[in-house]
């Protein structure tokens, strides 16, 4: 039997998946033979037993995954998108290579994210700090304070992965979508939902004929996470769950709001001491949340931002943050640690290793990860998480 980590946190050690059967088609002969690469380990994996949900899995995410496009490299052109805070602005005038090394997260873009086997995107949309409405979908970008790359080019490369590899689903966490002016965001939330309805590059179809939408996948908010299996997704043809900030996009099928959906809490820290009793503790609180009878999934909305569903997608962020005296320091005088590929570099090892400690080892009920330059890791981020998943199924890892 398969046991849940949602049902069963607290257990010492996992029992391994037995194979259920189900509806969904399996990988010819041929594929079962030799595993699948990671751009298709969630098929690969799960074949055997497409009862599993999402909320089940160990999923590798990055953090800030569309910063890839903010320019690093001298004379480091940034342009700050909407919201962005004015004294952010002044401080990158001042040092802008400094501020770029800061904000920028990851360095391979979406395509190659996802052909490594990341499987939760965390976007942030906007639009360039000057643009004044009305917007076309050439106006959205993704961003991190300052513009990285065209939101059309960035739904491109996620569509077109989605349209290869029909099983591997991919969470869409639209975490921010950061505007400033109030007068215009009825305005600009419109115009997003209508990319998102309508947008598909050359052989794709728009993100919404490719989610979980409410008329083709039977779920709420509250139970994405565990109420639909694999083979409930494959049946339906369906590989992208798309999630908005609250009271943004107006109401459609095509996507849910995050709150009741997800929790995602920041532990804002450059300690990785901190991060990691942060994150820890995080699981252990969720695991007796869970046992608890009935489950308390809530705990008031005390951070919207974050989400506020301890029982649905949970995400451990273990990327280290740059407090504001050392973003001040580092634009009065750059050294090679500041960036945050240095910082990624104080933590980006342990992770792996920790994750299976804590789902294999201790029985948490892990469920999302996200770090920074996710590639930059020594054992891999992603095969780490993927392998995790095999033993959690059964299955010998491949390393």
């Amino acid at each position: 039997m398969r046991l849940n980590p949602l049902a069963g946190a607290g257990v010492a050690a996992l029992l391994v998946l037995a194979a259920c059967g189900g509806a969904a088609e399996e990988p010819a002969a041929s594929e079962t033979a030799v595993a699948l690469g990671p751009d298709r380990w969630i098929e690969d994996v799960y074949a055997a037993d497409p009862s599993v949900t999402l909320g089940e899995m160990i999923l590798p995410g990055t953090h800030d995954s569309g910063s890839y496009g903010i320019d690093v490299e001298q004379p480091c052109d940034l342009a700050s998108a909407a919201g962005t805070a004015e004294v952010i602005t002044k401080l990158a005038d001042a040092n802008p290579c400094a501020a770029a090394a800061m904000y920028r997260a990851q360095d391979e873009n979406l395509t190659e994210q996802l052909e490594a086997g990341v499987r939760y995107l965390d976007l942030r949309v906007s639009v360039p700090a000057e643009s004044k409405p009305p917007v076309t979908a050439a106006d959205f970008v993704l961003e991190h304070e300052f513009v990285s790359t065209p939101l059309t080019d960035a739904l491109d490369q996620i569509l077109q992965f989605a349209a290869s590899r029909p099983k591997e689903q991919v969470i869409l966490d639209f975490q921010h979508i950061d505007l400033a002016d109030d007068a215009d965001k009825p305005t600009y939330y419109d115009a997003l939902r209508g990319m998102l309805l309508d947008y598909a590059p050359t052989g794709a179809e728009p993100v919404c004929q490719r989610a979980w939408s409410t008329d083709a996948v039977d779920a709420t908010p509250e139970t994405l996470a565990t109420g639909v299996t694999l083979s409930d997704a494959w049946a339906a043809g369906r590989n992208l769950v798309v999630l908005v900030p609250d009271s943004t996009l107006p109401a459609d099928p095509c996507y849910y709001p995050r709150s009741n959906a997800i929790l995602s809490q920041w532990p804002n820290t450059e300690d990785p001491a901190a991060s990691l009793a942060n994150n820890s503790a995080q699981l252990a609180e969720r695991s007796q949340r869970l046992a608890a009878q009935p489950q308390q999934c809530s705990n008031g909305g005390t951070n919207p931002s974050q989400g506020d569903n301890w029982c649905g997608f949970f995400v451990n962020q273990m990327q280290l943050t740059f407090q504001p005296v050392t973003f001040a320091g580092c634009i009065a005088d750059t050294t090679e640690q500041c960036s945050l590929f240095a910082y990624s570099q104080k933590v980006n090892n342990t992770v792996g290793p920790q994750v299976e400690q804590w789902a294999i080892g201790e029985g948490l009920p892990v469920n999302i990860v996200i770090v920074d330059y996710y590639n930059e890791s020594n054992p891999s981020y992603t095969e780490s998480l993927i392998d995790v998943n095999r033993q959690l199924a059964g299955q010998p890892p491949r390393n």
